[in-house]
């Protein structure tokens, strides 16, 4: 007869205290080594444990999120730019028009601009030059048509360009001849480099004399902020056009 014990029903068959258990969590497939000897347990990973995990972790995440909606923000200074605006207008001249349209002026028109600066980061304006696109004679068809004179509402920096020369400048014209609001003094005369600050706009008045060149062109400011040079082009994407008048064209409308 066997001395050995007789089996635990209750351990599947196997002998006395003998136990397979697997608790936690498997990543892989899971080999008994040697003999199974009774039963075989498994205990899963607790449900309420994983859930616990993920809800503080999206807890964690709403609280990062909330604290960064709630750090006030910092304004940012604006980069700093020359914004330069302009108008032709002023004086007495003549619009040269062309199949139903304006196509260009006559000298004797005005060309204002305003450079104004919204950082608070001077610019430094180093001169205004032109860049001549092309060049006619004077037309022989179309019209002139004559515009009312108007005076000046603001003082300006007097500056003209003779489009007849070869390589036409920009030339400062002396105070006594820069636009100015009537009774007012006569501002100084313009001379470059001018500093542009926030709030303080610089405004030019630019005369063109032309008597035989009918001329398309842009005028170009350059600038300097920070030790970096810059262009802005009056127009930014077009051309300017004086039109020298030819008196058999010159038709009065007013």
């Amino acid at each position: 007869m066997s001395d050995d014990p007789a089996p635990d029903p209750a351990d599947g068959g196997g002998t006395a205290g003998g136990h397979n258990e697997l608790s936690g969590h498997a990543g892989g497939p899971v080999v008994q080594a040697g003999t199974i000897v009774g039963g075989v347990r498994v205990h899963a990973a607790g449900r309420a444990t994983v859930v616990g995990a993920i809800v503080g972790v999206v807890v964690v995440l709403a609280g990062m999120l909330l604290w960064q909606q709630e750090q006030p923000s910092t304004p940012q200074a604006p980069p700093a730019s020359l914004t330069v605006s302009w108008r032709m207008g002023g004086k007495c001249y003549y619009q040269y028009v062309r199949d139903g349209g304006v196509q260009g002026h006559s000298p004797g028109v005005v060309l204002s601009m305003t450079a104004q600066n919204e950082s608070e980061q001077e610019v430094v304006i180093t001169g205004v030059r032109v860049e001549v696109h092309d060049r006619l004679p004077a037309p022989t068809s179309g019209e002139f048509v004559t515009v009312g004179c108007l005076p000046s509402r603001v003082e300006a920096r007097g500056l003209e360009v003779d489009l007849d020369a070869p390589d036409p400048e920009v030339v400062h014209l002396p105070a006594e001849l820069a636009p100015r609001v009537e009774g007012a003094p006569a501002p100084p005369a313009p001379d470059f480099p001018y500093q542009v600050r926030k709030g303080e706009p610089e405004h030019f008045a630019v005369n063109f004399r032309a008597k035989t060149c009918d001329c398309r062109f842009s005028l170009v400011v350059d600038w300097v902020v920070g030790g970096e040079t810059r262009q802005t082009a009056v127009p930014a994407n077009d051309t300017l056009r004086i039109v020298p008048v030819v008196e058999a064209l010159v038709v009065d409308r007013r």
